[in-house]
């Protein structure tokens, strides 16, 4: 069974959060967010959308490729750090 894009859920914006030791809150970077599938060697990079990345992160591909896990499908942000320098 190959592993498929699942549409994620949208975070709501909040002014505070909510009381209470049962929610996980996280920061808001200012990122791209992307579904990682990786299925055995395959791995693929999609847009919240749905729209198929992975052509245009090769070294992205690489790293989730190297992954000890057979198969996975993170969720998350991803964002350049601007305190790090690009050569060229």
């Amino acid at each position: 069974m190959r592993l498929s894009f699942i549409r994620p859920s949208s975070p709501s914006a909040s002014v505070r959060p909510p009381p209470g030791e049962d929610w996980l809150h996280e920061p808001k970077w200012d990122g791209f967010r992307f579904q990682v599938i990786k299925d055995g060697t395959h791995v693929r990079f999609y847009s919240r959308h749905g729209a198929e990345y992975t052509d245009r992160l090769p070294r992205m591909v690489e790293a989730f490729a190297k992954l000890l896990t057979q198969s996975a499908i993170p969720d998350g942000e991803l964002r350049r750090d601007p305190m790090v320098t690009t050569p060229g």
